[in-house]
């Protein structure tokens, strides 16, 4: 059974984001991984019946490739091969989410976001010459940054002011409603209670250090979807949480020794 995270998501979160997509204003969703923010933008198109695309910032050794697109040597002529994402806002009340907005890897970067989302309304190929080649963005496209935000996220870096005050923000946290969403998956509720005691626990240690990695909204979910197929609980927390260290592992054990 799939059921979608934005459904546990604050009414307040799914109210602002509805409200800003139907009004052109452009957004910026940030909290822990696996919150539910991509999959909020995406059921808020379908909601509006918008299209939407993904450009991941965070995963792109070049992220101006990304934006702009690439040139290439074709039968002794060079041509210009606009990106997917140029070409993807030009389509009428497209929702275009960045996701993982601040590791976009430099200034030059943000500053292509800002012209997007001021009065000019333009996405600039060509830096050097600015008026040789750009694309208008077309009317209603709204742009959603997402991030992860806090010590434990590498590679991160602030976002311009200027970018920010063109944006709504929408803060999510894990949901209070895990334990309907892990119901939902097929879990009993003795075992989704369980569940829940144990990452309880493994966030709190975690915030005091004593593990490396924590746990999402996404990853209950993931833990559910192993155990209705019989994995043990020790297989499905340590398959999605991912400790490599001895220490963190012993730790985890105890955490679910203790909830047994």
């Amino acid at each position: 059974m799939h059921v979608e995270v934005n459904g546990f998501v604050s009414d307040a979160a799914r109210k602002l984001v509805l409200f800003a997509i139907q009004h052109g204003m452009h957004l910026l969703i940030t909290g822990p991984r696996g919150s539910g923010k991509t999959e909020l933008v995406q059921w808020a198109a379908r909601h509006l019946d918008r299209p939407s695309m993904i450009c991941h910032l965070g995963g792109s050794a070049d992220v101006e490739a990304t934006l702009q697109g690439t040139t290439q040597l074709r039968d002794g002529e060079t041509r210009f091969n606009r990106a997917r994402f140029a070409e993807a806002i030009t389509v009428p009340f497209m929702v275009a989410i960045l996701e993982e907005m601040n590791r976009s890897g430099d200034t030059k970067a943000q500053g292509m976001l800002l012209s997007l989302m001021d009065g000019q309304r333009k996405l600039y190929l060509d830096q050097e010459d600015p008026d040789s080649r750009t694309v208008d963005v077309a009317d209603g496209v709204v742009f959603v940054g997402t991030a992860n935000v806090g010590a434990d996220y590498h590679g991160t870096e602030p976002l311009d002011a200027a970018l920010l005050d063109r944006m709504l923000k929408v803060e999510l946290d894990y949901s209070s409603k895990e334990y309907e969403l892990l119901v939902a998956h097929g879990l009993s509720e003795p075992d989704a209670k369980r569940v829940m005691k144990v990452a309880k626990n493994i966030r709190k240690q975690h915030a005091g250090g004593a593990l490396t990695g924590s746990i999402s909204t996404r990853g209950l979910v993931q833990v559910a979807m192993l155990l209705t197929h019989d994995f043990p609980m020790q297989t499905a927390f340590e398959a999605v949480v991912g400790l490599w260290e001895p220490e963190s592992r012993a730790a985890l054990r105890t955490i679910l020794k203790a909830t047994s």
